[in-house]
């Protein structure tokens, strides 16, 4: 018996996955992931917006999205792709396939994604995402000119939380950014918890941050980033989303592993960009 499907979800084409340990839905479109629960105890660690656009015309709200080459607005010392100026990329809009699959003995799915078309740019990414009791997601970027290149990422995260003002993360003590106010330097909060809107990009990155929320807590891993976003649209911003219930602020978090800083990759390298969610 298969532990995968191809589906249609509301004319989205969807990876299903089910494994003896887990269940997961992948998008491609953008090799997103939307869902993955545990069955340990069978709690949806992902949220995903009940008005999320899923007809291609817009980015997926919710899930995992893979934000490349570029985090935010477009830089200037991105090479090739000059005409696209989207926001957070071109990788969570552009169609992939899955390229490899593999069920080892112990029951982890092991699932690789390859766009469909190549991308304007020497860069050549890869998704690779594994499934037991915990969720690991690989964005690998391999350089593939005879020069170097700048290329920054991110895994956008969309965690689900019981309540936002009822939840808690530990393991984030570097400095922030504050993308609202501009202002660098600001010391993390102690405890660390969401009252208001948040757009922050603390430096350093934390390789390990335990997310907790009413009875439940996750624990999410990173390593190759050097940043770790926290973000949440609070009242206002839910409103301003057409993708989004104007109180999807309650049950949301991002908490995503990033590359935000001048990142070149040597010439034949790769970089290797992964969280874990458990």
């Amino acid at each position: 018996m298969s532990f995968y499907k191809i589906e249609n979800l509301s004319g989205l084409s969807v990876v299903s996955v089910e494994t003896p340990h887990a269940s997961a839905t992948i998008s491609l479109t953008g090799a997103q992931v939307l869902s993955f629960v545990p069955k340990h105890d069978h709690r949806e660690r992902l949220w995903l917006s009940p008005q999320a656009i899923l007809d291609g015309s817009k980015p997926i709200r919710g899930g995992i999205p893979v934000c490349w080459p570029w985090f935010g607005a477009r830089p200037d010392d991105i090479d090739g792709l000059e005409a696209d100026t989207s926001s957070h990329g071109v990788a969570r809009t552009a169609q992939w396939q899955l390229s490899a699959q593999h069920q080892a003995d112990n029951g982890t799915v092991s699932l690789t994604f390859t766009p469909e078309n190549a991308f304007e740019t020497p860069l050549v990414p890869t998704i690779h995402i594994s499934i037991r009791q915990a969720l690991r997601i690989t964005l690998t970027t391999l350089n593939s000119a005879n020069t170097a290149s700048t290329f920054y990422a991110a895994l956008h995260t969309y965690f689900r939380v019981e309540d936002i003002h009822k939840t808690a993360l530990r393991g984030i003590e570097q400095p922030y950014f504050d993308k609202l106010t501009g202002t660098n330097s600001n010391q993390a909060p102690s405890p660390y918890i969401i009252t208001a809107e948040t757009d922050r990009v603390h430096h350093g990155g934390a390789s390990r941050i335990a997310l907790f929320h009413g009875t439940s807590d996750t624990l999410i891993e990173s390593f190759g980033g050097d940043s770790t976003v926290v973000w949440n649209p609070w009242i206002r911003g839910s409103q301003a989303l057409g993708d989004m219930p104007d109180d999807g602020y309650r049950t949301l978090l991002c908490v995503e592993t990033a590359r935000t800083q001048h990142g070149v990759i040597g010439a034949g390298d790769e970089h290797q960009l992964t969280q874990v969610i458990t």
